[in-house]
């Protein structure tokens, strides 16, 4: 099987197939859990929209973002911020509130329309956004869908200035439950299937600490640290309602696994990492 595309190790070792017939690999240098081919899809809906603009959602990712915030002040003063994938611009009307010059881009024309119609936020489809000077760069939720998260980062650091700050957040790999669902999922042969409520295709790529630490060094950006969070439980419970048409049955258990990932430490990783004053040329391998 083909190399990695974090490290260029290989072979890759194949550890789970989804329903739809795709393929979750492993690499057993560096840890990374990707599907290598995923089919194509668009994130946003109407009915993702109506999730997100829930009071309760809204309540929820407002203080995860007013949160996100303080840890961003802690760092640098407050600047001019892109949210890269910003969906309905929650984190920006956030931002704004804060004294920050934001902005957002957006890859789906119906989210734009509806942010810049209904919300008057300053937000762009990707076609149109004409890249600056940033002070920090966000990526919410984001990395995990890209085709090429790599690539992504290296054109966005690019608009970063010297000692700017790149904040993510991401799926954690080693969520404790998602790893007992995978191989609960194994040892039975599919027979237990478990996993397929943790990785999913949308999802192209799940990193650990481990290799989202050396994705960020291997675009030229030091690590100040990372964090754990949780997904809030009001928004999984609206994308499984209204999007997914869950059963009773799947909804409380997706309940329970949050409420255990907020024990435990969270299902998500927040990164923040700085473009040091003077980057370094750095030669990535690549498969």
């Amino acid at each position: 099987m083909e190399k990695c595309y974090l490290c260029a190790e290989g072979p890759l070792q194949a550890v789970y197939e989804h329903s739809s017939g795709c393929l979750l690999v492993r690499c057993p240098a560096c840890g990374l859990l990707y599907f290598p081919q995923a089919p194509s899809h668009e994130y946003w809906s109407s009915q993702n929209i109506e999730v997100y603009t829930l009071p309760e959602v809204q309540q929820e990712e407002r203080r995860k973002f007013h949160r996100y915030l303080d840890w961003l002040a802690s760092e640098l003063p407050a600047g001019k911020v892109l949210d890269y994938g910003c969906g309905i611009g929650t984190f920006i009307e956030c931002a704004l509130e804060r004294g920050w010059q934001a902005h957002g881009v957006e890859a789906s024309q119906e989210i734009v329309r509806y942010a810049q119609r209904e919300r008057k936020l300053p937000i762009w489809h990707l076609q149109e956004w004409s890249p600056e000077v940033y002070d920090a760069i966000t990526l919410w939720d984001v990395l995990e869908h890209l085709d090429d998260p790599r690539g992504t980062l290296q054109g966005l650091v690019q608009h970063l200035k010297a000692g700017g700050l790149l904040m993510l957040e991401t799926p954690d790999a080693n969520f404790i439950l998602r790893r007992l669902g995978l191989q609960a999922s194994r040892l039975s042969r599919g027979a237990f299937d478990l996993a397929r409520f943790f990785f999913y295709p949308d999802h192209r790529y799940y990193f650990s600490a481990k290799t989202i630490a050396l994705l960020v060094e291997q675009v030229g950006l030091e690590l100040r640290w990372i964090r754990q969070g949780t997904t809030p439980i009001p928004k999984v419970m609206g994308k499984l309602r209204r999007v997914h048409r869950a059963s009773w049955m799947i909804q409380g258990m997706a309940r329970l696994a949050l409420a255990s990932a907020q024990i435990v430490g969270g299902n998500k990783l927040i990164l923040c990492a700085r473009l040091p004053a003077h980057p370094k040329t750095l030669k990535i391998q690549t498969p």
